[in-house]
């Protein structure tokens, strides 16, 4: 398998195809983008004050939370395509298995792993309740609880999309394009409503910066991020065939590359010489909540294009792709252990050898251990769960 010929990428990505039924190799590329800004977020490191490059670098480690914005409108869209499909078929078992099948069984395991690495550094207190509440997602809810790991927020509300999605579709009219197209309009509502609530009721100095992304993150403040996957499923459900879309996809995909660089350019500019990182002005916030997330819907329209085309041979990279099709794993993994190895070593002093043993020692480790943990146990348990779904179609008929 050679995964320098972007061609070749269809041999990587199906050793796991998603449990959303279909194949969009060049979606992984998407993935890859977002986890790679999310892991440099937390990871990488710059001293600000050490001139102007660094300061540069230092402001662009900073925008890893767009990276978050990118898997929210790609979840949107696989799982809002993968209803559509089944329609007047859908099956709350099947679909509730399969979504258990590929989000608990690594969720369940590295919080075992982390949780026993917080044990052993004589921090039991109270572990076994922030364990089962943050499987339980009550964490997106209830403010107080234990961190295990500091990137479960994302998934308890990525969880609670998956319940909550086709609930409302149905509650709306069944699971079609119009009744998809009102949901995403409640989610835009829902979550615009809730965040001007916290902005006109919260003081933004008199709270942690922790408790003010808790406030304005947390359901349904965060379900905007889907709702624009969830209209360009529609889209590509409804006019698949339409001869139309093709001949504006080249312009419409590669406008989003432009606005999704862009995006990135403009916010390290702002962190580089205003600072907005923590409890930016509700403004700033809103700006870049919503340009990666109309961005990364506009790079959906790649689904149109040519397998010849340009863009689509970039994001089906096979190496860049091979990221994308781990990174729900290495998203699990990549910030406990950066965070216990920057505890245990403290400041690298000038040190080459500490900085990097402190940020590209976990990025290469946690990656390697993420592509074992997907292709050595959640792939498999997907493939079981496939199995035992299909067999019970079988039964059933």
């Amino acid at each position: 398998m050679d995964l320098k010929n972007g061609h070749s990428l269809s041999d990587v990505a199906s050793l796991h195809k998603p449990s959303s039924g279909e194949l969009y190799p060049q979606l992984d590329g998407l993935r890859a983008i977002a986890i790679i800004s999310v892991v440099l977020g937390h990871v990488m490191y710059f001293n600000p004050n050490a001139g102007t490059l660094q300061a540069i670098l230092h402001a662009a480690t900073k925008t890893g939370g767009m990276g978050v914005s990118i898997f929210f409108v790609l979840s949107g869209f696989l799982i809002t395509q993968s209803l559509l499909r089944a329609g007047s078929t859908f099956d709350a078992y099947s679909y509730a298995v399969r979504r258990a099948a590929k989000i608990i069984p690594p969720f369940a395991l590295t919080m075992l792993l982390f949780g026993g690495l917080i044990a052993a550094f004589g921090r039991s207190d109270g572990l076994v309740v922030a364990a089962l509440a943050n499987l339980a997602t009550i964490p997106n809810f209830v403010w107080g609880f234990r961190d295990i790991n500091a990137v479960h927020w994302s998934l308890w509300i990525e969880i609670q999309f998956y319940i909550i999605l086709p609930i409302a579709s149905l509650a709306l009219g069944g699971l079609r394009p119009k009744a998809v197209v009102m949901t995403a309009l409640l989610f835009l509502a829902a979550s615009l409503v809730a965040r001007l609530v916290i902005y006109s009721t919260v003081d933004r100095a008199s709270v942690l910066m922790s408790q003010w992304n808790f406030l304005l993150q947390r359901t349904p403040g965060s379900l905007d991020g889907f709702s624009y996957g969830i209209l360009f499923a529609a889209l590509f459900h409804s006019s698949r065939n339409s001869p139309m879309l093709p001949r504006y996809a080249p312009i419409l995909s590669w406008s989003g590359l432009m606005m999704l660089v862009t995006t990135y350019g403009a916010y390290t500019y702002c962190q580089y010489q205003y600072g907005i990182t923590g409890k930016p002005l509700p403004v700033v916030w809103e700006i870049f909540r919503f340009l990666p997330s109309l961005a990364t819907a506009l790079l959906l329209f790649m689904l149109y294009l040519p397998p010849s085309s340009l863009l689509l041979k970039i994001f089906s990279y096979g190496p860049l792709c091979l990221v994308g099709v781990v990174s729900y794993e290495y998203y699990l993994l990549h910030y406990p252990p950066a965070h216990y190895i920057q505890e245990l070593i403290g400041t690298a002093d000038g040190s080459a050898g500490k900085y990097l043993l402190k940020t590209l020692a976990p990025i290469v480790v946690t990656f390697l251990l993420s592509v074992m943990l997907h292709f050595g146990f959640s792939a498999p348990l997907l493939r079981m769960s496939k199995s035992f779904l299909k067999r019970r179609s079988s039964a059933d008929s």
